[in-house]
């Protein structure tokens, strides 16, 4: 956990905001843009840190949020984000006896 908590530490968030953000122990008070910026930024924080099969599982998922919170979004990349959705939804099937915190 130390590790994940420097690597929070560290992160530079460069999504069009200039707040900062808390550190991981108080995530319990995050407002909402401290937690889109987690969900945005989590993957090199847990790089390592999470079992191969959850890191990739879990990386769809923001993959295919990243996609569809751009500002101008094809055809192409909602279908893109929705094949990654899709695979996030059906691979949390196999990983429903994980439980994740911190």
């Amino acid at each position: 956990m130390h590790i994940i908590k420097k690597r929070w530490s560290k992160v530079k968030v460069s999504l069009g905001t200039n707040r900062r953000i808390r550190p991981l122990s108080c995530h319990k008070i995050w407002k909402a843009h401290e937690w889109r910026t987690w969900l945005l930024v989590w993957l090199p924080v847990f790089k390592g840190k999470v079992p191969p099969g959850l890191y990739k599982l879990l990386s769809k998922f923001t993959l295919g949020i990243l996609l569809l919170l751009k500002n101008n979004v094809t055809r192409e990349e909602v279908e893109n984000a929705r094949t990654l959705l899709h695979s996030f939804c059906k691979g949390n099937e196999w990983h429903s006896r994980v439980i994740l915190h911190f």
